[in-house]
């Protein structure tokens, strides 16, 4: 244990997952990506692969907000014609969140991010043990110290964060919303600092450094591998180049216009060949934990004490002939 804690007992989750479960699943998992580099491996390429427990403050309290948003959503308006409009407003919004045993990442060291990723964990786990237990043996702590003004302005950046994505998730009304303004403001609360196991993994290529953590209770992952630029364009080609043949041998001898045919038979190729790709690329990043990382707080509640829509001007989206103008022109 690299660091010492100042108290003589934490709270922690015990590590369920050991070093080869950790290196046996990121091989797995390497030989399944299409852009891998040839030649690369996780033993061969493998700078550590370390225990750590990181800081996580479960808070219990209520925080004031207030927040101004930019918004758009499509209504239609009937005026003889069905038009769509897309209506412009800017909206206000303040009140409070209650959390109950809401948790927040507090590592400086690796991102909310990068946590968050990795997936939930279960708290019913949760111990307690003496800091020179053997359940701290080769493991890093990351000490958190939440009395210390640098630690409280960590932990609001925190609370900051997660109060703004939950607030984006109540204008689902509202097609675009592009924040403005928000602060935040605790007005009373409780809290204990728990320590959640993870593994942290880097390994070497090209002279680049990449990382994965790994959730150390579900083995969950988030990070990258490296990819191979040449892999990726010979696979653009190989799924490109027959849709291009197919469609535009089709579209030849459906318009016999030699130029079009040639056009459109690249542009399906191409649309195929970025659809793929991008599904694969998709695929490259190692996130397989619970991406919702919002269901930890699923207990808080809000109640606003202000909440405005100020509708600013719209413009028309396209326009639908009427039903009946229609059946009109049709008889």
């Amino acid at each position: 244990m690299e660091e010492a804690l100042n108290s003589s007992e934490i709270n922690y989750i015990p590590f369920s997952v050991n070093k080869p479960n950790v290196m046996e699943n990121l091989q797995s998992m390497s030989k399944k990506q299409s852009f891998i580099p040839f030649g690369f491996s996780i033993e061969d390429n493998l700078v550590k692969c370390s225990k750590i427990f990181v800081p996580c403050v479960v808070f219990d309290g209520k925080v004031h907000f207030s927040a101004e948003y930019t918004a758009e959503k499509v209504e239609n308006s009937y005026s003889g014609q069905r038009v769509p409009d897309l209506k412009h407003y800017n909206l206000k919004r303040e009140g409070d969140f209650t959390f109950s045993e809401a948790p927040f990442f507090v590592s400086k060291n690796i991102s909310a991010a990068e946590l968050n990723a990795c997936g939930v964990f279960d708290f019913t786990k949760l111990t307690s043990s003496e800091n020179n237990s053997p359940a701290f043996e080769e493991s890093e702590i990351e000490t958190f110290a939440a009395e210390t003004e640098e630690n409280k302005n960590l932990l609001n950046e925190r609370i900051k964060e997660i109060v703004s994505l939950l607030l984006k998730k109540e204008l689902k009304d509202f097609t675009k919303a592009e924040e403005k303004a928000l602060s935040v403001k605790t007005e009373s609360e409780s809290y204990k600092i728990v320590y959640l196991p993870f593994w942290c993994v880097e390994f070497t290529w090209n002279e680049k450094t990449f990382r994965v953590i790994v959730n150390g209770q579900s083995g969950n992952v988030s990070g990258a591998f490296p990819s191979d630029k040449k892999r990726y364009w010979s696979l653009f080609a190989e799924v490109g180049v027959p849709v291009a043949a197919v469609a535009g041998l089709l579209f030849y001898l459906l318009t016999k216009i030699i130029v079009m045919a040639v056009f459109m038979g690249l542009f399906a190729g191409s649309l195929a060949a970025v659809i793929v790709c991008s599904n694969k690329t998709k695929k490259a990043k190692l996130t397989n934990g619970n991406a919702d990382y919002l269901i930890c707080f699923q207990n808080s509640k809000i109640e606003y004490s202000n909440s405005e829509d100020k509708f600013l001007y719209s413009t028309p989206v396209a326009r639908v002939p009427d039903q009946s103008q229609m059946n009109g022109k049709s008889n």
